[in-house]
């Protein structure tokens, strides 16, 4: 990819905080928290809680399902105020925001809950 990038004078960058690509511009992540999370880019994450084991635990979680679905249904917010960690991976997608006349395109990826925090902490910093 490198080389069919040169042989055509293409310059690439990495897309990270601050950077514009085209009309849009990189909310997230930033220099620093890439390269902070770059040791953990292998790694599972961890769960918050540990799952329950055996047929009580796997009855609990089947109950459980169904009731967010029900929830779901009937149009219920069902998100979750502290959402658990995702990938290192998911965490280091890039956020870009861009604004089209009166239309505005936010891009996320699969950028997890402390990406979105950041991309938009910077968004308000910076009067997007």
């Amino acid at each position: 990819m490198e080389n069919i990038a040169a042989r055509r004078g293409i310059t690439i960058r990495a897309p990270l905080q601050v950077a514009r690509i085209g009309p849009f511009t990189v909310l997230a992540p930033s220099r620093e928290r890439y390269i902070k999370l770059i040791p953990d880019l292998d790694k599972t994450p961890q769960s918050y809680a540990s799952e329950s084991k055996g047929l009580l635990g796997t009855l609990f979680k089947a109950a459980a399902d169904v009731a967010e679905k029900v929830l779901e249904r009937l149009d219920y917010e069902t998100l979750d105020e502290n959402p658990p960690a995702t990938s290192a991976s998911n965490e280091t997608s890039v956020v870009q925001w861009a604004s089209f006349g009166n239309e505005r395109v936010l891009l996320t990826d699969d950028v997890g809950p402390e990406g979105l925090a950041e991309a938009a902490d910077y968004a308000n910093r910076s009067a997007y």
